[in-house]
């Protein structure tokens, strides 16, 4: 598994505070293996609030549906 700070992964990223407990300096994207290859999911580590889609390959996209989150 590999983790990374969406604030990481690309220069510029803006990144939403978490909807259920506010935070947003710690939202982290997280890599994990499947059976059919890696996928990813976007995750608060401070309430365990996360999108996990289980399709994303890539978390470029994941971010932009954080940021849509209300």
């Amino acid at each position: 598994m590999k983790i990374i700070k969406a604030t990481e992964y690309r220069k510029g990223v803006v990144i939403s505070p978490c909807p259920f407990c506010g935070e947003s300096k710690e939202i982290c994207l997280e890599e994990y293996e499947t059976k059919v290859g890696n996928r990813w999911r976007i995750v608060c580590p401070s309430c365990m609030a996360n999108i996990d889609r289980g399709y994303d390959q890539t978390p470029g996209y994941l971010i932009d549906l954080w940021n849509k989150r209300q």
